[in-house]
């Protein structure tokens, strides 16, 4: 509790700090003023809780001081001494809101008593602020949640028409724009793992402050700032395009920098294309939210607009490694086969590695996840307990590109997934996977070769060929022929082409050859064979 003594008397002044109990109670008297005009100038200085005043002083007396204190708002409390006991003395010093009125010469127990009844009330007055301060931020926080909640189902376009957008946005006080405006949409990756180590797992301290960045980037343009609703890690601004010479890729940037200098997150933002009405802000948020899928994750410009050419990048990847990794994962899931877990665990490292993340396009990396989960989740015989909720979890983690949460899930996918594979595999692998193999020659019979069977499947070739000839009792080669020859004669039956197009078809690109091949299998040439098959129809 600070106090200020102002009094002409030298005395007073002694008096009064021998009298209060500034040690055993925590107080401190901060200044000491001879007259109004340095008491003004001290108030300024230390902002006091308490001032004790005299009326008769020099420069300026008591009652100017005080009426001074009043036209500035003094919160704190004024105790006046005087030398007259007389109403018409004091009655001024009442009517500027004086606290107290004490009489020299001071009594310490009443002035002990009065100083106590001042700390008191302005104890409750504090704690009625802080009550009013803590309903109005809850107020407000009750403003901007229900403003968040009406601006989601806005762009998820539950709320479509103009009139009914424009009244609920009234009813917040919410200033939507009026003519052309943008929609930013605003990503940020990782965000989970980001609150946890900065925030320490406070999520309402990052939203708040990510909040008051981006209503300062927005500044004097008319629009709104809110946190999408559906997904944890989603901002957007409404701006509306202000001035002849308004930049929308100029307040993106500025919104991405000072994301990154002041939150230290990794944000990525889609901007859409100009709109003129309140009801397009639904197709203006998914054009924001489309176009900055498109943006490679470890790209240096990760701002782009609906409409412009995309970001060349030349690090952009191909997905080898991911492509690579479906193929061993369905070779698993459909032949059981152990041969390639070291080859299967490898790919799926070369796949999460962070320079092929950095590489793909938030498009490309859902893409390619989503395809690993649904082969997974289709495989039903592979799976356990714990992987129905890892996989959902995954799926939530790519839709809010909660990247590193996304590549531990994955691993702990996988290693689950072989174990799974290993207790059940040895019986059945074998034949399971000549099953499959067989199964894909079918299929592709047109351009399959020995090579394409095994480096399909993940086997070494000669294994390969050891294995079929020890199962079914030829080789893959003869097994080939036989499954192209059977589907000549079907066309040669059922179809008006060529032996030359009917060649093409079953994967020879030379019809004398094909004529010999069909020759040595049937004992007669394709056009023999027809001519048999149509006499005996």
């Amino acid at each position: 509790m600070k106090i200020l003594i102002v009094d002409d008397e030298e005395a007073i002044h002694e008096q009064l700090k021998a009298c209060i109990p500034t040690e055993a109670l925590g107080w401190e008297i901060v200044g000491e003023a001879y007259h109004g005009e340095e008491a003004c100038r001290l108030v300024e200085e230390h902002q006091p809780d308490i001032v004790i005043t005299d009326i008769k002083m020099p420069l300026l007396d008591g009652l100017s001081f005080m009426e001074w204190m009043k036209k500035r708002a003094f919160t704190g409390k004024v105790i006046v001494l005087s030398g007259y006991g007389d109403f018409q003395y004091s009655r001024p010093a009442f009517l500027l809101d004086a606290f107290d009125y004490l009489l020299k010469p001071l009594q310490e127990v009443e002035l002990v008593r009065t100083l106590t009844k001042a700390v008191e009330e302005l104890a409750l007055v504090s704690n009625r602020k802080i009550e009013q301060i803590n309903e109005k931020a809850v107020l407000n926080q009750g403003i901007v949640l229900m403003r968040d909640e009406l601006l989601s189902q806005i762009v998820a376009g539950r709320i479509k028409e103009e009139f009914d957008i424009l009244v609920r946005a009234e009813q917040l006080l919410l200033a939507l724009p009026e003519s052309k405006f943008y929609t930013i949409v605003i990503h940020l990756i990782d965000l989970d793992e980001h609150i946890q180590d900065r925030y320490r797992g406070d999520r309402s301290i990052f939203y708040f402050a990510a909040r008051n960045i981006l209503e300062e980037c927005l500044q004097q343009q008319t629009g709104a700032v809110f946190r999408n609703l559906h997904k944890s890690n989603e901002f957007v601004v409404i701006c509306e395009a202000k001035g002849l010479f308004f930049d929308v890729m100029k307040m993106g940037r500025s919104i991405h920098l000072s994301l990154t200098t002041c939150l230290r997150v990794r944000a990525l933002i889609g901007i859409s294309s100009p709109k003129q009405r309140i009801d397009s802000l639904a197709s203006a948020y998914i054009e924001g939210a489309q176009v900055m899928e498109t943006i490679r994750i470890g790209a240096l410009e990760t701002i782009i607009r609906y409409g412009d050419d995309p970001i060349q990048d030349e690090k952009a990847s191909d997905q080898k490694e991911w492509k690579e990794l479906q193929g061993l994962l369905e070779c698993l899931l459909d032949t059981g086969t152990l041969d390639s877990e070291t080859t299967l665990l490898r790919k799926l490292e070369e796949a999460l590695h962070q320079q092929s993340i950095a590489n793909m396009s938030l498009q490309n990396f859902k893409h390619a996840v989503t395809l690993i989960l649904d082969k997974i989740e289709n495989a039903s015989a592979h799976r356990s307990e714990q992987m129905p909720l890892w996989l959902q979890e995954t799926r939530v983690g790519v839709h809010e590109f909660e990247l590193k949460q996304v590549q531990r899930l994955l691993r702990n996918i996988m290693d689950q997934l072989l174990k799974n594979v290993t207790n059940n595999h040895k019986a059945k692998s074998g034949k399971q996977l000549i099953y499959s193999i067989k199964q894909y020659v079918e299929i592709h019979y047109q351009t399959v070769n020995l090579e394409g069977v095994a480096q399909r499947f993940y086997l070494n070739k000669n294994y390969f060929c050891s294995l079929f000839k020890s199962l079914t009792g030829e080789n893959f080669s003869e097994y080939l022929t036989k499954v192209r020859m059977e589907q000549a004669k079907r066309l040669l039956v059922g179809s008006g082409l060529t032996a030359y197009e009917i060649a093409e078809l079953v994967g020879y690109q030379d019809q004398r050859y094909f004529s010999k091949v069909f020759r040595k299998a049937t004992g007669q040439l394709p056009k023999q064979y027809r001519a048999q098959q149509q006499t005996r129809n």
